[in-house]
């Protein structure tokens, strides 16, 4: 049979072979042993019970810092260091939680390639295009020819920089063309942040509108700020998720600075952002001359606003473009805040930031009736004309409310912190990848699967993975290592045996509670290695005739095994990195891919059915399986850009050398006796591009 043909393409399976069938029992049994020690050994060139250097964790001193989590390339609608908004709090405490951030600049490169530039928060890097001129999201949209030329460039960036994942974070329709390409040329998932209705702006130009219902259309995520835009976004949109806006909370709790108001009248009314044609200048101007003793503090750029007769009046004081840093301190000085809001198709699908910001400070805030502004309920005034607009701001002085309705107004703002909605932003993308779960079945050797957990939780970027631990009844203290590791890391499920029932019966287990699209099968005596997850997702995710896609290996009875560059596991992370990426999108067919490590859709466990629980212990249920999903139509292929070190029978290294020979006897005679008179016929073996 074509299995057997696999098998006997290793010496050591070949050795195995010819030593059941013509030595004598004490010689096959001293045989076994060798060659189980040799197996061991060749597996790394250590030990890995004898070497405390392999045991150590899996982030080796000299290798390049892991990442985690994709990283998320922002297309934002403003320059960095313009008015701090959504796009800057949004990138910055992505980074916080751990996913790497690079914001495209309108800067160009220097050396006519993508580059990266200074660091503009932690974990948020400048990223320089190779373009003849200044880009500027403000500038209607972005050539389509120019578009594939920045494409193609971001592509060689991302391999010359080995980056396994990443995810477009489109957040102006300017950047729709690059956003599209990238999508259906590199296969990035694209994020459309909405946060505006465009059509609303005066000064919009033509093609915009276009641009931004073509990317609706694109994108695999639309986040919305509003009820508005949602159901914009639905109109067009496959997944939307409705995310507002938030505060910085840790600089508006506590704002610092001088105090620079202290010589306006009390009371003081202020507002701070664009004064701009959404601003209601003639609804202050009302409110200034109605109360002549009051000072009106403006703060922000007046562009495109109309503020001619309220700079002429004593009582109204413009400052002008303020830096963010000092807006807290300034606004702190306020006594009642305002929001002079037009109603017009742009404000009704607006939530403004600042009022977040202003309830962090306490402030009593009034303003113009927004729809949104309904979530806030009693924490914000509405005034729907003038006559109530100065109602309510008469009432804030006269009657100034105490610490229960500040300290109510602070809580919604504490709930409401950007660092928060981060976490949400995260959750929306994360949903975006098919979910996985990682199915790994334990049996004492507690080194190896702490060794093997933790390089699954450093090195997959992967974002949307479970981990489901099956223990077989443990007796070194692998189960209640399990159950604290669990406690800890919300990724990790446990299920306890009391008895070892077996790799083919726990291996069942949790493939029965595992709640991903596609399953992966990994035995705990593995290191992964980055980009395993993402290239196996990848390969069965494009091609749906694959049915099963295994790891190469340094360790292993068939034709997955390759000769490796390393001998300690300091450095296999190197070498690793630098073999997936040469190998970047190559597989091959195979006849039987090792369930050590192996990966299927649920559709195809759905149909091929579970593992054979008369394999007892294991053995044979590997060949068994590939050869059902054969039967049942699906390819089976070996992945030459997943690599995944092994060490290969750690689990058999615990049995006696008879219970070991007694084993593979008996499994070996059911596999021959449950596929005996089966044709051959099985494919293996040309290699290929997947």
């Amino acid at each position: 049979m074509a299995l057997a043909a696999s098998r006997l393409a290793h010496p050591v399976a070949s050795l195995k072979i010819v030593a059941q069938r013509f030595l004598p029992i004490s010689v096959r049994l001293r045989l076994v042993q060798l060659l189980r020690k040799s197996a061991s050994s060749s597996a790394s060139g250590h030990d890995p019970k004898r070497d405390g250097r392999i045991l150590a964790a899996p982030s080796e001193p000299g290798e390049r810092a892991m990442r985690a989590r994709p990283t998320v390339l922002f297309l934002p609608p403003v320059p960095w260091n313009y008015r701090r908004q959504r796009p800057q709090h949004l990138a910055t405490n992505v980074a916080n939680l751990g996913w790497p951030v690079c914001w495209a600049t309108g800067e160009s490169a220097r050396n006519g390639e993508v580059e990266l530039g200074e660091e503009l928060a932690p974990g948020v890097r400048a990223l320089r295009f190779p373009s003849s001129r200044a880009l500027n999201p403000l500038e209607g949209r972005l050539d389509d020819h120019e578009a594939a030329r920045l494409a193609r460039s971001l592509n060689r960036w991302q391999l010359s920089n080995r980056i396994d994942e990443i995810v477009t974070m489109c957040g102006a329709p300017y950047w729709a063309g690059l956003a599209r390409y990238l999508k259906q040329h590199n296969g990035w998932p694209l994020v459309y942040d909405l946060i505006d209705l465009h059509r609303g702006f005066s000064t919009m130009l033509p093609g915009v509108v276009d641009a931004e219902e073509s990317l609706l259309g694109d994108a695999d995520l639309v986040t919305v700020t509003s009820v508005a835009l949602e159901e914009r976004a639905r109109r067009h949109a496959v997944r939307v998720r409705r995310l507002p806006n938030a505060c910085e909370w840790e600089r508006w709790s506590q704002p610092q600075g001088e105090a620079l108001l202290e010589s306006l009248p009390r009371p003081i009314v202020g507002y701070f952002g664009a004064i701009s044609e959404w601003f209601d200048s003639e609804l202050v101007e009302s409110l200034a001359a109605a109360r002549p003793h009051w000072s009106f503090v403006l703060v922000g750029s007046s562009w495109g606003g109309s503020v001619g007769r309220l700079g002429k009046m004593p009582n109204v004081h413009l400052l002008g473009e303020q830096p963010y840093e000092r807006l807290p301190g300034l606004a702190s000085e306020f006594d009642v805040g305002i929001i002079p809001f037009r109603d017009t198709p742009l404000t009704r699908a607006t939530d403004p930031v600042k009022v977040y910001e202003m309830l962090a400070l306490g402030l009593r805030v009034v303003a113009t009736p927004l729809p949104e502004l309904g979530r806030f309920a009693s924490l914000v005034d509405v005034a729907a004309s003038k006559t109530e607009f100065l109602d309510c701001l008469d009432r804030a002085v006269r009657l100034p409310d105490g610490d229960e309705a500040r300290a109510a107004r602070r809580s919604f703002a504490y709930r409401n912190r950007w660092k928060e909605r981060a976490k949400e932003f995260v959750e929306a993308l994360t949903g975006m990848y098919p979910r996985v779960s990682i199915v790994i079945a334990t049996h004492n050797n507690i080194p190896l699967t702490r060794m093997c957990l933790e390089s699954i939780r450093s090195r997959t970027e992967y974002p949307n993975y479970e981990v489901i631990v099956v223990d077989n009844g443990s007796t070194d203290g692998s189960a209640e290592y399990l159950e604290e590791e669990a406690s800890r890391w919300s990724a990790l499920r446990v299920v306890r045996n009391g008895e070892n029932r077996g790799f083919a019966a726990a291996t069942n287990q949790g493939l029965r509670v595992a709640e991903g699209e596609i399953l992966v099968l990994l035995n705990n005596d593995t290191v992964v290695t980055r980009g395993w997850l993402c290239s196996m997702v990848r390969a069965l995710t494009r091609h749906p005739t694959w049915g099963l896609v295994g790891a190469v290996t340094n360790a292993i009875g068939n034709e997955a095994r390759i000769p490796v560059g390393y001998k300690e596991l300091s450095a296999l992370a190197p070498w690793a990195e630098e073999y997936v990426w040469r190998n970047r999108g190559k597989s091959f067919s195979i006849g039987m891919v090792a369930l050590f490590c192996a990966a299927m859709r649920r559709d195809v466990w759905e149909e091929v059915g579970e593992l054979d629980e008369r394999f007892e212990v294991g053995m044979f249920e590997d060949d068994d399986y590939c050869r059902r999903a054969w039967k049942a139509g699906f390819e089976i292929r070996c992945l030459r850009d997943c690599f995944v070190h092994h060490w290969h029978q750690a689990s058999f290294r615990l049995l006696s050398d008879e219970e070991y020979q007694r084993v593979y006897e008996a499994n070996r005679r059911r596999f021959q006796e449950k596929w005996s008179g089966e044709g051959a016929g099985q494919r293996s073996g040309a290699e290929g591009n997947g």
